[in-house]
């Protein structure tokens, strides 16, 4: 939405974490104070380090006749247990995701064609679930219940900026002229 929303105004997205945690609320709130306090939109163009660009790229889910558990290994799936630390983290390649007590991969991934893409991004090597390329796992749960109902995670990938070096703000929001609503 960011991406989309930039060539109209400035944009950003802001994590705040999950949601009801009152340290996403203050976070929120302490940045929308700063950007009304702003005399000014910057003009000066920003370098490339400064701006993370990620873009999601699948949903995680499990198999539906997948156990899953936290530490545990009995279960057909098992969570690491501090999973949810990675979440909004960028993984290289060859991170551990979970463990398996199978041989094949009882995750599924869809990508936004309904495709599914597990095996591009995962990989069972000796009962570990490994990542294949480098992913930043998003809304990652590590709740029962909602990993059923839902998903484990959204994955996201990190986009190369328009321009290698830096990134020019433009306050420009473009006008109509034609006189149509």
């Amino acid at each position: 939405m960011s991406l989309a929303m930039a060539a109209y105004c400035p944009s950003v997205t802001l994590e705040c974490g999950q949601p009801g945690e009152s340290t996403g609320v203050l976070h929120a709130r302490e940045f929308i104070e700063a950007c009304l306090h702003l005399s000014a939109f910057p003009e000066h163009a920003l370098p490339a380090p400064e701006i993370d660009l990620f873009h999601t790229v699948a949903m995680v889910k499990l198999k539906p006749e997948i156990r899953v558990g936290i530490a545990d290994a009995g279960a057909d799936f098992s969570l690491l247990p501090d999973m949810d630390k990675l979440n909004f983290t960028e993984l290289p390649a060859g991170s551990l995701f979970g463990w398996t007590s199978g041989q094949r991969l009882p995750l599924q991934a869809w990508d936004e064609l309904g495709r599914e893409i597990a095996a591009e991004y995962f990989e069972v090597h000796e009962g570990e679930i490994i990542t294949r390329t480098p992913v930043m796992p998003s809304m990652l749960s590590m709740d029962r219940e909602i990993i059923r109902q839902d998903c484990l995670c959204y994955l996201m990938e990190r986009l190369q900026l328009p321009q290698a070096g830096s990134i020019k703000l433009s306050t420009n929001v473009p006008t109509n002229t034609s006189g149509a609503p």
